[in-house]
């Protein structure tokens, strides 16, 4: 099998652009663009990422907390067909729906450590 990209540098934490720490999930919107779920606990980075097809960053939000826009533990990462990324903010006990501009549409509460989103 042919891989056709790769993210972030082999055996590097960190919190730039170009590296990960503790990174759960990746998903692929329909326009081709990639969403990454960066911070599976502890002292990880606790955001998000995307980038365009070609793997150039674009943006990254959330910090480590619980009030709108941050994360403890986000596990998982979709996108639907209506520009709304959605993230399985774990450790949180939601889910936390952004636009692709990542501004925060809505969230849902009582979700028992969700751990996947497809």
């Amino acid at each position: 099998m042919e891989r056709l990209l790769a993210l972030g540098k082999p055996g590097v934490l960190g919190p730039g652009t170009d590296t990960f720490n503790r990174a759960v999930r990746c998903h692929t919107g329909p326009n081709g663009e990639i969403y990454v779920a960066d911070g599976h606990g502890g002292e990880a980075n606790a955001r998000s990422l995307n980038f365009p097809k070609d793997g150039k960053f674009i943006k990254a939000w959330g910090k480590k907390g619980s009030a709108p826009g941050e994360f403890d533990t986000p596990h998982a990462i979709a996108v639907g067909f209506q520009g709304r990324v959605f993230v399985g903010d774990r450790s949180n006990n939601r889910v936390q729906v952004f636009s692709i501009r990542t501004e925060t549409f809505s969230k849902s509460g009582n979700i028992r450590r969700p751990s996947a989103c497809s």
